[in-house]
C-alpha cells in the first residue's frame, strides 16, 4: 500500500519491465550465417556484409563508406567481465542500461552506453563456453537494429 513501511524485502523478487515489441516483418531481409560459429542473422536489405575475419563480423551502408553499423562478435569470457572491459576501454560515456533480457533462447546481458559518437548497444549472449556479442550504433538514424538483433539464432 502506498505509505506503508514494509521490512524484509527483497529486492531480487521484483519483476522488470515488459519485453519489448516484437520486430517488425523481417523475413525478406538476406540472412548472413556463419557455419563454424554456428549462428545466423538477418540484416536490413540496405546494408552489406562490410567484412568478415575470424570471429566478427561487420555491416554496413554501401553510402556510407567506412562506417559499421552493426557486427557480431564471437568470444570466450564471461558477459560480465566483457562488458566491464568494453566500458573501461571506451571514452568517457554514460551507462544507459545493463540488464539481462532473453535472445535466441538464452539470457544475453544488454549493455547500452552513450558516447560522444552516439549511443551504441551490445548484447552478450553466452553459449557453452563462447560469448556472441551483437553490436550496433542505435542511434546513427539508419534504424533497423533491434530488428535486426531480433533475427540473430542459432543453426546446428
Amino acid at each position: 500500500q502506498a505509505g506503508q513501511a514494509v521490512e524484509q524485502v527483497d529486492v531480487f523478487d521484483w519483476y522488470g519491465p515488459s519485453p519489448p515489441p516484437p520486430p517488425d516483418d523481417t523475413s525478406g531481409w538476406p540472412i548472413y550465417t556463419d557455419k563454424q560459429l554456428a549462428y545466423r542473422i538477418r540484416y536490413p536489405p540496405h546494408w552489406t556484409v562490410r567484412s568478415e575475419r575470424e570471429g566478427e563480423t561487420a555491416f554496413g551502408r554501401p553510402d556510407v563508406p567506412g562506417e559499421t553499423f552493426a557486427s557480431v562478435r564471437v568470444t570466450a569470457g564471461d558477459p560480465e567481465e566483457l562488458a566491464d572491459q568494453l566500458i573501461a576501454s571506451l571514452s568517457p560515456g554514460e551507462v544507459v542500461s545493463r540488464e539481462w533480457w532473453p535472445l535466441a533462447g538464452y539470457s544475453s546481458l544488454v549493455l547500452v552506453i552513450d558516447l560522444p559518437e552516439g549511443r551504441f548497444a551490445w548484447r552478450f549472449v553466452p553459449r557453452h563456453e563462447l560469448v556472441y556479442i551483437v553490436r550496433a550504433v542505435t542511434d546513427s538514424g539508419l534504424g533497423s537494429f533491434d530488428q535486426m538483433v531480433e533475427s540473430f539464432a542459432f543453426v546446428e
